[in-house]
Parts: C-alpha cells; structure tokens; sequence
C-alpha cells in the first residue's frame, strides 16, 4: 500500500496491496484512493536507458584460422541515446582486449581447438548489451612450416563517402611463397590478390571509422593478420549537402543521394557525357519569310540530350507545306 500511480490523466493512491484492480472502478473505500486530475506539474520520471548493440564483425563463422596467427577481433557497436564508452572482447569467456573508440579492435595469437569469440558493449550510462558471438575450430599449425608476415597500407586515411582508396600489402613467406592476400573492410571481405603487387581499390560504402587489415595465407594454408589500420570515412556532411529539399525521410533508412546527386543538388551526369544545357526554340518558320531559316537540320544535336520540337512550314497558298516526308534532302524533315 501507499504507491501512486496515474491512469487516464488522474492519480491513485493504494490503500492496501492489491493487484489488477482499475483504479478508476475502486469505489469510495475500495483499493485506491483517488487523488484527483495530474496538473502536469509533478515530477517526471527521466526516460528509460536504451541499451547499446553490437555486433562482431571479425572473424566471421567462415574464417579459416590456424594456431600461432595473431586474429584480428573487430565489431561495430551503437547506441540510439547516447554513447559507446567501450567494446570489449572476450575468447572462451576470458576478456582478451577492449576498444573505447570507434573502430572498435583487438587481437588474439590463436591456438588450436574450438574457440568461442564474443564481445559486448556498454554506453554511457552504463547499461551492457546483448553479446554477439561465434564459434570456429582453429586448426594445428603445419609442422615445420611458418607463417607468412604481412602488412597493409593504405593511399590515404581519409576519404569522402564515394570517394576510393588503394590498399597495397607487404607480404612475404620466409620458406614458400604468398598464395593470396585478402583485403578486410569493416570486417567485411572486399577483395583478394592473388600476385605481387598486392593492391586493392576499395570504395567503402559507408561512413565512420573504418578498420581495414590484410589476411595473408602462404602455399600451404598457414595465415597471418596484418596490424589493422583505420580508414576515416567523412560521409554525413555530403549526404546532406546533397539530399533534395522536400523528400521524406524515412526513420532507419540511410539513402545514398551522394551516389545521384552532388553538392549542388544536380543530378550527377554519366562518365561518357557531359552535363548539357536542353532549349526549345518556340518560334514558327513561315516559308515565304527568307528570315526565319531556323529548320531541323540546324538543331545542335551533338550539344543535346532530349529534345521536343514543333515546325510548320506555311506554303505561298497559305497552308501547311512540309514537302516529302520521305526526301532526305527536305530541310523540313531533317
């Protein structure tokens, strides 16, 4: 008894304990007391803790890993009403590392048997999220064979949403050779070489702090990680610098205007043809007047896209005169 409670824009008092009771039907004795109409004016309880997500995005469920590679551990984490104050992740229960900033990484030098990889997040308000997790085998290093070396760079660590970046890898096997390089994205393939010069050109389709590595793999499966670098992708400004004025937004939907339009709000042009300007010539031709000459032969056809146009030709005996259609030499036609 003595908890209040509001329903339909009135206060309740509890006489007693009672439950499923609607305090709008409690008669003058009954489970609770009416306090009368909410003026608004009392305290508000502070909006409910939304609880970050988060998701492992390295290593994937189809890695192929082998004992002695150093892993490379990557998730993306969010959180609707506030911030990630870190990322933490954890082999087989046991905390292996943490991240506090976006892109959020770690590493692990695996060894063999069943491994389960997870990782959770907390914001700033404390709350934890649900773990994301995976399960792989890692695989007993080949005897006698080592593990090739690798390391990435990358053309520029900054780029605008839309825009490319090369990523070169360093990769050598001290007694074989380099099979593959495999270029990672946000703990998403992008691309393999399989020959020297290791590059890839990665235009990334999303914004935000970008964690890019190498996976190099020799001629008898054994694999290494390179060092994660970080790729800063600036997408937001360009987004909305170029979104048409007036288009709803759908809550949840990110639409790539940048990839139709620019930043001036025109609609971008193809590579094999330049932006050109479309006019209509609105005047008539009579044929007896020598100075209107403007026929269909003289449109600038090389400077135009589309096109709509109406000629008339006004004989001597004042009707319509548009010659032989079919006579390709009749200015009139074209």
């Amino acid at each position: 008894g003595g908890d209040q409670v509001q329903h339909e824009g009135n206060a309740y008092k509890a006489r007693y304990w009672t439950q499923n009771n609607n305090p709008a039907q409690a008669g003058q004795w009954g489970e609770w007391e009416s306090l009368g109409a909410c003026d608004g004016t009392g305290p508000v309880d502070p909006p409910q803790n939304e609880i970050p997500t988060v998701t492992l995005t390295a290593p994937s469920a189809s890695a192929s890993i082998t004992a002695g590679e150093v892993v490379n551990l990557a998730a993306d984490a969010a959180d609707t009403d506030g911030t990630i104050s870190k990322v933490e992740f954890f082999v087989d229960g046991a905390l292996v590392g943490q991240s506090t900033s976006a892109p959020f990484t770690a590493s692990w030098t695996a060894t063999e048997g069943v491994h389960e990889f997870s990782t959770k997040s907390y914001d700033d308000a404390g709350a934890v999220s649900t773990a994301s997790s995976v399960t792989l085998t890692i695989a007993s290093a080949q005897p006698g064979n080592e593990a090739p070396t690798v390391e990435v760079a990358l053309s520029a660590t900054s780029i605008e949403l839309g825009g490319t970046v090369t990523l070169t890898a360093n990769a050598a096997d001290a007694d074989g050779s380099v099979a593959k390089v495999d270029f990672y994205v946000a703990g998403a393939l992008a691309g393999t070489a399989t020959a020297a010069p290791y590059t890839l050109d990665v235009t990334p389709s999303k914004a935000g702090a970008l964690a890019v590595y190498a996976k190099a793999t020799d001629n008898a499966g054994a694999s290494t990680d390179s060092a994660i670098a970080t790729l800063t992708v600036n997408g937001g400004a360009v987004a909305s610098n170029c979104r048409p004025d007036g288009l709803y937004q759908t809550t949840g939907v990110d639409v790539p205007y940048w990839s139709i339009y620019d930043e001036e709000g025109r609609e971008k042009m193809g590579a094999d043809h330049p932006r050109r300007v479309i006019g209509y010539f609105t005047s008539w031709r009579a044929g007896d007047d020598p100075q209107s000459t403007y026929l269909v032969k003289d449109i600038p056809w090389e400077q135009l896209t589309h096109i709509n146009y109406a000629f008339v030709s006004i004989g001597s005996d004042g009707k319509v005169n548009v010659g032989d259609v079919n006579d390709p030499n009749n200015a009139a036609t074209g």
